[in-house]
């Protein structure tokens, strides 16, 4: 397994063994499902674009000028443009939690940023 797909895989495995245990009952189709279409797969989608938008602001506080040996998107873009870039992902994404409607994922999500901005 690649490790650009590893956060994701664990966060649909890991919904999938809580909700089996909490519905008492291994769903065939799980991935079908309403719950995992419009809970889990939107909250996979935000924490990888919150991953990336971190990766643009950490190149730039490391001023790096290289990521995977291509060229980082400040050294293209500019600094400006990346951090507003960046915080466009990041509200974006906090838009698309929202409208899951679960708080805790707010307030995961939440916590995450959080995080990130004070390190």
């Amino acid at each position: 397994m690649k490790n650009k797909i590893i956060r994701p895989h664990f966060i649909i495995q890991l919904s999938k063994l809580i909700d089996e245990n909490l519905n008492n009952k291994k769903e065939k189709d799980y991935l079908e499902s309403e719950f995992f279409k419009s809970k889990i797969l939107p909250y996979t989608a935000c924490i990888e674009s919150l991953h990336n938008a971190s990766l643009l602001q950490d190149d730039i506080i490391d001023k790096s000028s290289l990521r995977r040996s291509k060229q980082t998107a400040h050294d293209i873009y500019g600094v400006k443009d990346t951090i507003f870039s960046s915080n466009y992902i990041l509200s974006r994404s906090a838009s698309i939690i929202s409208d899951i409607d679960e708080i805790n994922l707010n307030i995961i999500y939440s916590n995450i940023v959080f995080d990130l901005t004070y390190g």
